[in-house]
């Protein structure tokens, strides 16, 4: 397959990626609307079976180098101004922590924070540093007060 952005089914950002080894990945962006945040889209990112586990299967640099250029892609083609994703069990945690820092790296004007609540997945958010404001407003929405905010690249 190529590896292209598209649309799926659902008229959502769809991008599918092959590694050397036969693994298929599908990365997914679509809209979400959250009180106090407005519209904003959020990635999700699984293998061909739709599992979101991280898996050790040895092809993890390739998985991820693929995961960070997407996300990168999808960003800068579509303008975001604020990209959202979570994870569950901590080895998905530790590969968004080092995702959300590279993208944030290689884009200047973007700043990178998560949100850990207590019993909840992690909240990523990637957003243009202008809009430090809404983002500070997105936090305060995800956390409801209680969460724990980390800044991964300001």
């Amino acid at each position: 397959p190529r590896d292209v952005w598209g649309k799926n089914s659902d008229g959502d950002f769809a991008y599918t990626f092959e590694t050397s080894s036969g693994s298929r990945y599908n990365i997914t962006v679509y809209p979400r609307t959250h009180p106090g945040v407005g519209e904003y889209k959020t990635l999700s990112f699984a293998d061909d079976s739709g599992s979101f586990k991280v898996t050790g299967a040895g092809s993890a640099i390739e998985v991820f180098s693929n995961v960070c250029a997407a996300t990168v892609a999808i960003i800068k083609k579509r303008d975001m101004d604020l990209l959202h994703f979570t994870a569950a069990e901590e080895s998905r945690r530790r590969v968004y922590d080092r995702l959300v820092r590279t993208v944030a790296k290689v884009m200047p004007g973007y700043v990178a924070v998560a949100v850990t609540n207590p019993g909840s997945p992690k909240a990523y958010l990637v957003g243009k540093r202008d809009r430090i404001d809404e983002i500070n407003a997105a936090v305060q929405s995800l956390s409801a007060g209680v969460g724990k905010l980390e800044t991964l690249v300001s």
